[in-house]
């Protein structure tokens, strides 16, 4: 065999040396050395099909033979698959195709050889997607290097476009020769490909600064939106410096906040020393700071002594959507906010007035200086109806601000819950339409694409993350006490339930927070020790198959002992989303506990509330023994009410969870709900049931047997419309 080896690396030095002469340097001998090898490695695998096959292959490598010449990287591929023990002649055939790709195929090859993922399937699919961007193949080799390269990871690669991918792969590449490319970091830049660019842009700023650290690692990857982009706005107003670029980092998730404090007070020429250090003093109130700043810039009214104003007043200068309110209308000036510094005002009430005026609205300069006025004689006459309007048709994208101007309307009612009329809709509220609105709004919070929340096996799990898009931190903080708020209400009173919604762990654990005397009210509060007991409340609950109790939860928070197949760096992993996670819920907590007291509960009342109960008054549950036992009948023989309960027997779990919202509003039922069915033997009995959510019952004609109580129900509940369904309080 050698023999032959021998005699082909001969013949083609001789056939390559005829179509181009040796350089005196010797450079076109180390090309030719690198092709001979690659067209010997071809030919011995021709040869291994068969002696008598060799001679025509050597014909067909004459061709062969001038393509090298031209390529030689196709030759050092094929060398390097020579090398690795993977030179096939389908490989070289590939490697042919793919001229100026030939490179990356090979080491792409390999790696997938290496990682034992390399099928014909994995071939095509990765040689499609080189096509598109050679970076895969170093992203794919990178992976490899970390033992992370799994069949599951190629195939999220293979899944984005180009641009993620190559972002995604400059990442990969940047984090392994760093030596800090982990299973966690991993997942996110598969998982969120489309940060990868921001975290790319980050990751340089911080090399170049000698800044990168684990640290700052860490918190890039928790907020690399916000951090990329409030850099690039340091950067285009001139002032990203070193210390402006770290501040970002460490404050992740205000970072663009941050930076559109810096730039609006570089813009009016008063970044100076004294000012930036009591603007960043006051970071613990972003809401206030930030807001308040950025707002007043655009409005035209930031000046110098406007901003000192508020840096050195401790008074709160009330919420957003005051602005917002103000801005709208287009009344937002230095005269109207500051008659907020008026001592002679109830700044509540004209902070409310103007909230609900901009909901409706009917905010101008004049319904303001009405507002001005009555704020003054501690008068709110401005409250002309509690009536709260809703377009179901833009429920499901603008649930957020429904979430926050319904929560809102609720505490400066003192509780008093508002009522809901749908656009479009003659339906009038007295109850139903509420139970209707909630049953659409917490579909909407609890689904995969809402901002508050992670979904798995169906269930959602409030999270304080990351800041979505239109979304500050402290209006994400504002959502979760909002949701904590509609809470209250459905635990306390039988107005509604949100419906099965929400994982077990979010009900086990808020009642340990209740407990707390103090509820958290940042992210890093959950480091106290006043909080251990919610945090293993809440490893054990939803983390149950790698932490069975409280000894568990334990040595793994102190780190005297991590789960099987834990590193440090998965410990910090899900530690980190389990302290999300509890923030979130502790927002909640914070929202049920302030909106029961308003409502009455004493704290030590508070106190004793148990998951059990949370869950089963807040979220309702639906079975069709709940349902049996909870039906009331007026009018109705006896058969009828047979049928009726024959009929509700075979419904499945949707058909029956739409039956009790076609009656209630609400998807679930409380323990104590009572469906009513009202028999009218003198109706017509070709007419379909009318159901009357308020009152929880529906009307029907004296049907004459079950065939035909079964085809007017399922007749009714097919066509009845959820936007148009409710008539009649």
């Amino acid at each position: 065999m050698s023999s032959i080896i021998d005699s082909v690396f001969n013949a083609t030095t001789s056939a390559l040396s005829s179509v181009e002469p040796v350089a005196s340097d010797g450079t076109s001998l180390l090309r030719l050395a690198g092709a001979a090898i690659a067209v010997s490695g071809a030919l011995f695998c021709a040869y291994t099909n068969g002696p008598s096959r060799v001679y025509a292959k050597m014909r067909s490598y004459v061709s062969l033979q001038k393509v090298l010449w031209k390529n030689p990287e196709i030759a050092g591929s094929a060398s390097f698959l020579y090398r690795t023990g993977i030179l096939t002649q389908e490989n070289i055939d590939t490697l042919l195709q793919n001229v100026e790709n030939a490179k990356e195929v090979a080491v792409g090859l390999h790696v997938l050889e290496s990682a034992g993922i390399l099928t014909s399937e994995s071939r095509e699919a990765f040689l499609q997607k080189i096509a598109q961007e050679k970076s895969l193949s170093e992203g794919i080799f990178y992976l490899n290097q970390a033992g992370l390269l799994t069949q599951e990871n190629f195939d999220q690669l293979l899944r984005m476009d180009v641009d993620e991918l190559k972002d995604v792969c400059l990442v990969l590449k940047d984090l392994s020769t760093l030596g800090h490319l982990t299973q966690g970091r991993c997942n996110k830049l598969l998982l969120d490909p489309d940060e990868a660019g921001y975290i790319y842009t980050c990751i340089q700023f911080l090399k170049e600064n000698d800044l990168y650290s684990m640290d700052t690692l860490d918190h890039l990857f928790q907020e690399a939106l916000d951090i990329a982009l409030g850099l690039r706005s340091l950067k285009q107003a001139g002032i990203l410096t070193r210390e402006n670029g770290l501040l970002l980092f460490r404050y992740p998730q205000i970072a663009e906040a941050i930076a559109d404090g810096l730039c609006s007070l570089h813009r009016v020429d008063i970044l100076r020393p004294e000012i930036r250090t009591q603007y960043l003093q006051s970071l613990e109130s972003m809401e206030q700071s930030v807001g308040f700043i950025v707002r007043q810039f655009h409005a035209g009214v930031f000046t110098e002594s406007n901003i000192r104003l508020f840096l050195n007043d401790d008074q709160d200068v009330g919420p957003a959507a005051f602005y917002i309110g103000l801005n709208r209308a287009g009344i937002l000036n230095l005269e109207n906010i500051l008659i907020l510094d008026s001592r002679n005002i109830d700044m509540r009430e004209l902070v409310q007035g103007v909230n609900r005026l901009n909901e409706s609205d009917g905010l101008n300069q004049e319904s303001y200086s009405r507002l001005v006025e009555n704020s003054r004689n501690n008068s709110n006459d401005f409250v002309e109806s509690n009536d709260f309007y809703v377009d179901s048709s833009k429920l499901g994208d603008d649930h957020l601000q429904y979430l926050l101007n319904y929560s809102s309307r609720i505490r400066m009612n003192g509780g008093r819950l508002p009522q809901i009329k749908y656009e479009g809709s003659v339906g009038i509220d007295a109850g139903g339409l509420n139970r209707d609105f909630m049953t659409r709004l917490f579909t909407a919070i609890s689904g995969d694409s809402s901002e508050l929340v992670v979904v798995s096996d169906n269930k959602a799990r409030f999270i304080f993350d990351r800041e979505p898009e239109g979304l500050t931190p402290e209006k994400q903080k504002e959502a979760f006490q909002g949701v904590g708020t509609i809470f209250a209400h459905a635990l306390t009173g039988r107005s509604f339930t949100v419906g099965q919604r929400f994982s077990k762990s979010v009900f086990e654990v808020i009642p340990h927070l209740l407990k707390c005397e103090k509820l958290p009210s940042e992210l890093s509060d959950l480091d106290k020790p006043e909080y251990q007991e919610a945090l293993k409340t809440y490893l054990i609950s939803q983390y149950s198959n790698y932490f069975q109790n409280d000894a568990d939860a334990a040595s793994f928070l102190d780190g005297s002992k991590l789960p099987v197949g834990f590193d440090e760096d998965l410990k910090n992993d899900l530690l980190s989303d389990v302290k999300n996670e509890l923030f979130g819920c502790a927002l909640v907590a914070k929202g049920l506990k302030d909106q029961l007291i308003t409502l009455g509960m004493t704290t030590d009342d508070i106190k004793t509330l148990t998951s059990k109960e949370l869950s089963l008054r807040i979220q309702g549950t639906l079975s069709h023994e709940q349902v049996l036992n909870g039906l009331e009948f007026d009018g109705a023989s006896e058969e009828l009410q047979g049928n009726m309960k024959t009929w509700i027997q075979g419904l499945s779990s949707e058909e029956l969870k739409k039956f009790v919202w076609s009656m209630t509003g609400s998807e679930t039922m409380h323990p104590e709900t009572k469906l009513k069915i009202c028999v009218n033997s003198a109706e017509d009995k070709a007419r379909l049931p009318s159901y009357h959510t308020c009152g929880k019952y529906v009307d029907i004609p004296a049907y004459a047997n079950l065939d035909t109580l079964k085809t007017k129900f399922e007749l009714s509940l097919a066509h009845l419309n959820p936007a148009e369904g409710f008539q009649l309080a």
